[in-house]
């Protein structure tokens, strides 16, 4: 069985505002380089066979950092976006409340709601889980992560536990 760390992207100065970023190319700040090479230290004993990174500049640079000398490159793949914010991108909860309080108090309540011009949760889930079920030769891996990461990953498999930790998927593909 394959084993797949997932890792988020350092903190980013929309982050740090509190602003959506989603598919909005912004860099990392320095806390978030600073995050990459503290997590790159944690992870220097851990075997990387193959790095998948999303193509925006702030999860290329981290996975460039944490890979450091390592002999293995990070593949940039789109499918591993964040899910597109659509007419949020940019935007902190305050903004997005004031001008689009209704269908945003829906998603906060409901994640499967609709994104104004943005991506479902659903079909962010699957492009996701598709890009990595691809890398991992089959329906069959371990995942460990937290937060966003893993709400995503446990919504798509029914697998709604709480805290972080290591779990099994299998995606039925």
């Amino acid at each position: 069985m394959t084993r797949i760390l997932l890792v988020r992207h350092g903190r980013t100065e929309d982050a740090a505002a509190r602003r959506y970023s989603g598919r909005r190319d912004v860099p990392l700040d320095e806390y978030g380089r600073e995050q990459a090479r503290i997590l790159a230290g944690r992870l220097a004993g851990e075997a990387i066979d193959l790095a998948l990174t999303s193509d925006l500049a702030r999860a290329v640079l981290t996975a460039g950092i944490i890979l450091g000398g390592r002999p293995v490159s990070a593949v940039p793949d789109p499918r591993l976006r964040e899910i597109d914010f659509g007419l949020w991108e940019g935007l902190t909860h305050e903004e997005i409340l004031a001008r689009d309080g209704e269908a945003y108090r829906r998603w906060l309540d409901d994640p499967m709601a609709p994104i104004p011009s943005g991506e479902c949760l659903p079909s962010m889930v699957e492009r996701v889980l598709g890009c990595l079920t691809e890398a991992a030769g089959g329906p069959s891996w371990r995942w460990r992560t937290g937060g966003r990461s893993r709400r995503y990953c446990a919504w798509r498999t029914g697998r709604h536990s709480g805290g972080s930790g290591e779990r099994y998927l299998r995606t039925g593909r």
